[in-house]
């Protein structure tokens, strides 16, 4: 081998090598934080639906694939369809990754598919006024709040 094939080929096993050690390092910070620790499963929804078994069945198998092997309590918290613990995740619970949720995966985005408008309480509203919502979104919407364009 010539002299540059030599060199490219020590380069190369020494950036393997470097990756290869890089997670090791990690893994053992991440088994160090993790370790007797208790990770929350908040889910959204009452006991018994199908989020709750979902979450439930995370909580059983996932503590064992973490490093450090926390142990994963489930914990429901059922509230305005899973607006509660979304909620509770942004505001309240800690941002260390001990507190983890499960709520309906149409609820990131449906603030993004409505136009602006922001929520009034000004009593009820007839119902020609949500011309985009279904007749039981009317009926929920109509007893509860009134929508202006912002």
């Amino acid at each position: 081998m010539d002299r540059l094939t030599r060199l490219c080929a020590s380069v190369a096993a020494s950036v393997m090598f470097a990756g290869v050690s890089a997670p090791a390092h990690a893994a053992d910070a991440v088994a160090d934080f993790y370790k007797g620790k208790t990770v929350q499963v908040l889910v959204g929804f009452g006991p018994g639906g199908g989020y709750d078994l979902y979450a439930r069945t995370l909580a059983r198998y996932m503590g064992r694939h973490i490093p450090g092997n926390p142990t994963m309590v489930p914990q429901n918290m059922p509230g305005a369809g899973g607006i509660k613990v979304m909620n509770y995740l942004y505001n309240v619970a800690r941002k260390d990754g001990t507190v983890i949720g499960t709520f309906a995966r149409g609820l990131v985005v449906e603030p993004l598919m409505q136009s602006r408008r922001r929520m009034k309480s000004s009593g009820p509203r007839p119902p020609g006024r949500c011309s985009g919502a279904s007749p039981a979104e009317r009926t929920v919407l109509s007893g509860l709040t009134a929508l202006t364009d912002a």
